[in-house]
């Protein structure tokens, strides 16, 4: 309300007068709004865009690191291959299995990997190549011994599709890779190539190579080519903000990682752009970064701005050194992307300065609740306080100091929690980082553990690590030389176990550790015992794992069982003693006739008779050299046998033509099952089975007879029956029969004669094709030899 004055004896003129309550009604009012929209410029200008740029510095940070990390463990796979392959020497040439048990496991491993190649001073080149169907190729070269002529392989799930010879110019020792290392010394460094095209596939990629020195003055360069599609593959699956992204550039300014495919258009999308200069992705932040980028020449860890497409954008530079060169990692998005909704600012505003107002009003109406509002509202703010909630309370005008020292205390606590909670987010996301790091550490060592492991369940000798005489690990063999079923029954064990006795156990100790003790090795062949007591003859090597501290820091514990080359010596001299015997039998009568034939002159019919005596007996001694060296050939391990598709038809027909006209008193017969399946083998070591079995039956039927030959399916596999009606064979020696060297002991077998090397020749032949061979007899009525393949699946 208002009211007159009296004049004043001054002849003043009257004044209206305002209430209290409606001064303080405007003076809070215009105080409280003037309040508000200061602080919300404070806010903008000193709150939120410094903001906008703290949280484009976390993004950044986050996805270069994830971009750099990503990038950096292909690099670094790749790199520790080659350094690895450099040490295995020279590799077999014209030879993909070998070749490919190396490489095959790696190629599969890292994605981003295309190819290996290898190459030697003397024109000598490997090639193992992924090829976009899921095939794999191999390509040999050999410039002195073949020139252009380039040997090809093509493999699928490990089987062998075609191999053939192509006319095509290549010389490893012209590509870049091959020239980047031999730049180099052989001293164990590896060295990246630039970008450039691969000669096979044409795509554009990087080749990271090492050398190593050979014999002869030779040298050899392996290398593992990456393609650049696959490093976009990393690049274009990242995002910075809504509508950022990230690239990958060489140091003159050439795109090698791609970014994300919804921000590039038309001609300028995919592969048609890598190595092309940035400015041909047409985007245009890109072009003014790169701008000052070049003018500078030097990295942007924090975030620079470019105004561009209307708007603002924020990007970074970060180097990603390769070898010899840099690449840089760079990151654009739009400052838009990181500010808060304009909309939810403006109602949060608006609420706050229609609380303002209203406190503003009830304090000027109300006097008596100056108090108590403050009070109130410092309560409320203190309650959202405890709740974590750090949000801006509506400004509390008081004119009491005591409430306005509690009102600064509390915007200071408040400002210190909202610092303290952005430190801990912070820490936070720097905490996860690490963590994931280390998530990704670990599963390298996982890895390279289960690799270890591989390798070691593969060797073909025993291995125990060994430390305070108890097993801490072991590989699969070692399990399986002593007769355990497992590594983990193994592991805990003290080593007596592989000894006769405690005292042999001991022995060994102390010899061995007197060996560790001066720096050598401990090693002796000896008899062990498995788990079952029975004992066998070994070899057993062992030698510190710290030559430092050789007793307390372990050993390392090589274990071969030699019951089979001891057994292979014995029947070495089995065989030997078998041959001279065979050798030396028919030789003084040989030697008798010649004599007689060249010391008398004797009539024509009879000197064809001491002839006719001498070609079969020496024939009887081609033979037994002829099955001595086929069995003697297969037992070798190293024999590569040439396994194909194969039609048994064929061969057994061509077995049994050879016999047709061999005797007038057998009567072969051939009995074939219609399209008959197709098996896995060697053709010609085939026939010589079939050829020895058909020989057979016809040598011990001296009486003449029918011997058939018949051939059909039964469940997977395809069995050949040869029956005769001969001599047979007693049930004691069927399981003997296949043996080398062994022969039924009756007169009719001493008259017929023989070796005792061809059943056993024929069964090592079916075991190598994974088949089965026994035989079926009964004494004075005949035998049949029944012979099983499987069928081939293709």
């Amino acid at each position: 309300m208002t009211e007159l004055l009296p004049e004043n004896s001054g002849n003043k003129p009257n004044r209206r007068l305002i209430s209290l309550r409606t001064a303080l009604f405007l003076r809070f009012g215009l105080l409280g709004g003037g309040a508000v929209l200061l602080f919300t410029c404070v806010y903008f200008f000193f709150g939120l865009f410094p903001l906008v740029d703290r949280i484009a510095v976390s993004h950044f940070d986050t996805t270069i690191k994830t971009a750099e990390g990503s990038l950096r463990e292909p690099f670094s796979l790749a790199e520790n291959v080659v350094r690895i392959a450099s040490g295995w020497g020279e590799f077999e040439a014209d030879q993909p299995e070998s070749f490919n048990s190396r490489f095959l496991p790696v190629l599969k491993t890292i994605p981003q990997a295309t190819s290996i190649v290898a190459g030697t001073t003397d024109g000598l080149g490997w090639l193992l190549l992924q090829l976009p169907d899921g095939h794999w190729l191999n390509r040999f070269t050999d410039i002195a011994g073949r020139g252009n002529q380039q040997l090809y392989y093509e493999w699928r799930n490990d089987q062998l599709l075609q191999r053939y010879y192509k006319s095509v110019g290549y010389d490893p020792r012209q590509r870049l890779w091959f020239k980047t290392a031999m730049a180099a010394p052989a001293d164990g460094r590896v060295h990246w190539t630039p970008p450039y095209k691969f000669f096979t596939t044409e795509e554009p990629g990087i080749t990271v190579s090492i050398r190593s020195d050979l014999s002869n003055r030779r040298s050899l360069v392996v290398g593992m080519d990456l393609k650049l599609v696959d490093i976009s593959s990393i690049t274009s699956g990242l995002a910075v903000g809504r509508q950022g992204y990230v690239l990958v550039l060489t140091d003159d300014g050439k795109v090698l990682g791609l970014p994300r495919k919804d921000v590039l258009s038309g001609d300028r999308a995919g592969r048609a752009v890598i190595l092309k200069a940035a400015e041909d992705l047409g985007l245009e932040p890109v072009n003014l970064a790169l701008d000052l980028w070049r003018a500078n020449k030097t990295a942007y860890s924090k975030p620079e701005s470019v105004h561009a497409q209307g708007q603002r954008w924020l990007f970074v530079m970060h180097p990603l050194p390769l070898g010899e060169q840099t690449f840089w990692i760079a990151a654009f998005a739009p400052a838009a992307d990181f500010l808060p909704s304009m909309y939810n600012v403006g109602n949060a505003m608006v609420a706050c300065l229609a609380l303002v107002l209203g406190l503003t009003f009830i304090v000027a109406r109300r006097q008596a609740r100056r108090i108590s509002l403050p009070l109130e509202a410092l309560a409320s703010a203190s309650s959202k306080i405890a709740q974590l909630d750090f949000s801006d309370n509506p400004p509390i005008k008081t004119r009491w100091y005591e409430i306005k020292s509690l009102v600064t205390a509390q915007s200071n606590m408040l400002e210190m929690l909202r610092n303290f909670q952005e430190t801990v987010s912070s820490q936070a996301e720097e905490l996860n980082t690490q963590v994931k790091i280390l998530r990704a550490t670990q599963d390298q060592l996982q890895r390279t553990l289960h690799q270890e492991q591989v390798i070691l369940d593969n060797a073909l000798s025993g291995i125990l690590f060994v430390k305070d005489r108890k097993v801490l690990r072991s590989n699969q063999r070692a399990s399986e030389i002593f007769g355990y079923e497992n590594i983990q029954e193994l592991v805990g064990q003290s080593t007596e176990f592989m000894f006769e006795n405690h005292e042999k156990f001991l022995a060994v100790g102390e010899l061995a550790y007197g060996s560790f003790g001066q720096g050598e090795s401990y090693s002796e062949e000896m008899w062990l015992k498995r788990r079952d007591g029975s004992t066998f003859w070994g070899h057993i090597q062992g030698r510190a794992l710290d030559t430092a501290d050789p007793i307390g820091g372990g050993a390392v514990w090589i274990v071969s069982d030699l019951t089979e080359r001891k057994a292979m010596d014995r029947m070495k001299e089995e065989m030997l003693s078998a041959v001279g015997h065979e050798v030396r039998t028919p030789l003084p009568g040989m030697m008798g006739y010649a004599e007689l034939m060249m010391e008398m002159e004797l009539p024509p019919e009879q000197r064809m008779e001491f002839l006719g005596i001498i070609y079969h007996e020496t024939e009887r001694l081609a033979e037994l050299f002829d099955n001595f060296l086929n069995l003697q050939t297969l037992k070798n391990v190293k024999a590569r046998l040439d396994y194909r598709p194969l039609n048994l038809e064929a061969v057994l027909n061509g077995a049994v033509d050879l016999f047709k006209t061999a005797s007038k008193n057998h009567h072969l017969h051939l009995d074939l099952q219609g399209d008959l399946p197709v098996v896995r083998g060697d053709a010609d070591q085939l026939h010589r089975v079939f050829l020895n079995l058909i020989s057979n039956a016809i040598k011990y039927s001296p009486n003449g007879g029918q011997i058939l030959v018949s051939a059909y399916r039964k469940d997977d596999a395809v069995l050949v029956r040869i029956e005769d009606e001969g001599i047979g064979i007693s049930p004691s020696a069927k399981e003997l029969v296949f043996e080398a060297f062994f022969r039924v002991d009756n007169k009719d077998n001493r008259r017929i004669g023989g070796t005792g090397l061809g059943l056993a020749l024929v069964k090592e032949t079916v075991n190598r094709h994974g088949g089965r061979v026994w035989v079926e007899s009964e004494v004075g009525k005949g035998s049949t030899f029944y012979v099983s393949l499987p069928v081939c699946d293709f």
